[in-house]
C-alpha cells in the first residue's frame, strides 16, 4: 500500500516538473553596457497616516496609565478608618529592620519595639505627667485629603502657590492647638 501511494507521488511531481520548464528564449538577460531604467520616486518612511496613528496609539497608552493610577487610588482608600482611640505618636529607626514606636491607646501609653522577628511591648507609660507632656508635644497626624491627578500636576507646575497654604496650614495648626489643649483639660 505505501508503495502505490510513494509511486504515485513521484508520478504527480514528475508531471508538473515538465509543465514549468521554460524556454531559454524567454529569459531576457541584460547587457553589461545598459544602464538601469530610472527609479519611481521613493515614497516618504513615514506617512501621515503613520503619523496619527502614532498618536492615538501613545494616547491609549496615556489613557492606560492614567486608569491603573485612578484604580491604584481607589483600591487604596478601602483602608481600615482611622480611629482617635489608636494613635501612633511617634516612631524612631533603631537600624535597618528595628524601630521603637510610641503608641497611644486610649488613655495610655505604651512603648513598642518592632523588628523582623516581630512585636514587642516594651514599657507602659503610667506616669500622667509624662503621658500630658508626650500628649501635648505630639503634633497632630497630617490629614490626608487625596488629591486627584491632575491636581498634583498642576501644584508641581505652579510653585508659586505654595506660600498662600503656608498661612492657611500655620492659622489651622494654632486651631488644632486649641482643640487638643481643651480635650487634654477635660
Amino acid at each position: 500500500m505505501a508503495l502505490v501511494i510513494l509511486i504515485a507521488c513521484l508520478a504527480v511531481a514528475s508531471s508538473t516538473a515538465q509543465e514549468k520548464k521554460v524556454s531559454e528564449e524567454s529569459l531576457l538577460i541584460p547587457e553589461t553596457g545598459a544602464e538601469p531604467a530610472a527609479r519611481a520616486p521613493e515614497a516618504p518612511l513615514v506617512s501621515t497616516w503613520d503619523f496619527i496613528r502614532m498618536l492615538l496609539i501613545l494616547a491609549l497608552v496615556i489613557g492606560a496609565i492614567y486608569l491603573v493610577f485612578f484604580l491604584l487610588r481607589k483600591g487604596l482608600k478601602k483602608k481600615l478608618p482611622e480611629n482617635e482611640l489608636i494613635r501612633l505618636l511617634g516612631s524612631r529607626s533603631l537600624s535597618a529592620n528595628r524601630a521603637l514606636h510610641l503608641v497611644g491607646v486610649g488613655k495610655c501609653l505604651f512603648l513598642i519595639g518592632a523588628s523582623d522577628g516581630g512585636v514587642a511591648l516594651i514599657a507602659e507609660i503610667k506616669d500622667q505627667e509624662t503621658v500630658d507632656t508626650l500628649r501635648l508635644e505630639t503634633p497632630p497626624p497630617p490629614e490626608r485629603a487625596g488629591k486627584r491627578f491632575g491636581e498634583i500636576l498642576l501644584a508641581m507646575l505652579k510653585p508659586g502657590k505654595k506660600a498662600k497654604l503656608d498661612i492657611d496650614q500655620s492659622v489651622d495648626f494654632i486651631r488644632q492647638q486649641r482643640e487638643r489643649l481643651k480635650r487634654l483639660g477635660e
